[in-house]
């Protein structure tokens, strides 16, 4: 008889310590910290069972359950917890490539593809929301992405003309300097890319209530529960944890930056690196000062190196997130540094206090793109999202269920691109604040 094959799969406590309240969690429902959680006790059996409760694992989820498969969630913190609900809450309708970059990389045809693949996945995200009935601030608010110097917005333009003469999109429009600076507030940026189907969403309170919906139809949930192990056997998989096991057909992997073991480190763990991102919320704006700032609620990402995101939460406050520091940790110079950019792009808000500070662990992959693979026969994973994941996870989420079924669909880039792994990955730290000091100088020399 063959020996099974153990992979392992779990939150790294040590390195993940307890996060900061982010302005998600203090916002209602707060149900995150108040109700202890269902944990796994004993033996439990299902046609899948998913490791992680983010983004990518209820969207999994949910597609098993229209699938018709009986489906476990385990869940090493609270669903929720980690960067699904600790993000901007932007659905971004751009991959971290620009659309021009990847058409001379991929081909058009591949490219077009990859085009319908972000906008399916945005459209998955709004399906979600109206057909479960969640209460989670969703609309269209339109995302900009801001240039921060005049090489930035040709590259945009490029953008622009690939979209129109391929794709025949005309909803694309570029944005001047004046423009630009009175839908956003700032005299910063040389002009915009605006696209009016990006989304907005409270993550949190999305992943809150997609669970609820989920449980309502079967799918069972189990929180503060680490995955230890994953055996493989000939007739499916048994994933142990410290009080119980669950035995299922198949085992879909959906821990992103969270995702650690032993034979697994050397399959995907090495293949991926976790980066930390910072994010503020201010204080509520005065009228006067919110009436100036993203007067009609717009998204922006500007187009720097170590890119800035913000928008308007809660009452009026600014959410502005950025690049942290390399260590997993809320570390002072991650806010020290976000405000300094705040204030940068918006010199009127010196004089406002900060209410939330928090940090949060995303996965970045070398090509800037998430993967989806396979491990044997039963194990799947789909991870590396790089920032993008509030749109991406709801594209690789179904994706990965449907792989249960024996559906081989292509990707593009994210199923057929080379997975390479990370070099020098030991030396993560020095490497990442080397890099970080290489952005930051190259951001200025260009914006001269």
């Amino acid at each position: 008889m063959t020996a099974p094959n153990h992979i392992s799969a779990h939150c790294r406590d040590a390195d993940f310590p307890a996060h900061a309240a982010s302005v998600w969690a203090d916002t209602p429902p707060r149900t995150m910290e108040g109700e202890a959680p269902a944990s796994l006790r004993g033996t439990q059996n299902a046609d899948v069972v998913i490791i992680g409760g983010g983004f990518t694992g209820l969207n999994a989820a949910a597609e098993a359950l229209r699938l018709g498969l009986s489906c476990i969630v385990l869940e090493a913190r609270r669903v929720g917890w980690g960067a699904s609900g600790r993000n901007g809450g932007m659905a971004v309708l751009r991959y971290k490539s620009s659309w021009s970059e990847m058409a001379a990389k991929f081909g058009n045809a591949a490219t077009k593809q990859l085009y319908g693949y972000i906008h399916e996945a945005v459209d998955s995200l709004e399906q979600n929301v109206d057909s479960f009935g969640i209460d989670c601030e969703f609309s269209r608010y339109g995302h900009l992405t801001a240039a921060y110097h005049v090489r930035a917005m040709q590259r945009l333009e490029a953008d622009a003309d690939w979209l129109k003469s391929q794709i025949g999109d005309t909803r694309i429009k570029l944005i001047g300097k004046q423009e630009t600076a009175e839908l956003i507030g700032s005299q910063l940026y040389a002009g915009a890319y605006f696209d009016p189907r990006s989304a907005g969403l409270h993550p949190l309170n999305y992943c809150k209530g997609l669970k609820a919906a989920l449980e309502k139809r079967g799918v069972i949930f189990f929180e503060g529960t680490a995955a230890d192990d994953i055996v493989v056997e000939q007739a499916g998989v048994v994933v142990t944890a410290a009080q119980g096991e669950v035995r299922a057909r198949h085992a879909l992997i959906c821990t992103n930056a969270y995702t650690d073991g032993l034979p697994i480190a050397s399959d995907i763990e090495r293949r991926i690196l976790p980066i930390t991102v910072a994010v503020v919320a201010t204080a509520p704006l005065p009228p006067a000062l919110r009436s100036t700032i993203l007067p009609q609620n717009h998204l922006v990402t500007d187009t720097k190196n170590l890119l800035n995101y913000y928008r308007l939460v809660d009452g009026g406050r600014l959410l502005f997130g950025g690049r942290g520091e390399p260590a997993y940790q809320d570390h002072p110079k991650n806010h020290q540094r976000l405000r300094d950019e705040m204030i940068h792009v918006f010199p009127n808000l010196a004089d406002i206090g900060i209410d939330y500070r928090w940090t949060g662990v995303v996965g970045i992959t070398r090509d800037n793109f998430p993967h989806s693979g396979a491990i044997g026969d039963r194990v799947f994973y789909a991870i590396g999202y790089g920032g993008r994941g509030v749109a991406l996870t709801h594209l690789l989420g179904k994706h990965l269920a449907r792989r249960i079924t024996g559906d081989t669909s292509s990707l593009g880039a994210m199923t057929e691109g080379a997975f390479k792994p990370i070099p020098f990955k030991g030396l993560r730290l020095p490497l990442l604040k080397a890099g970080t000091a290489y952005y930051k100088l190259k951001d200025k020399l260009e914006a001269l």
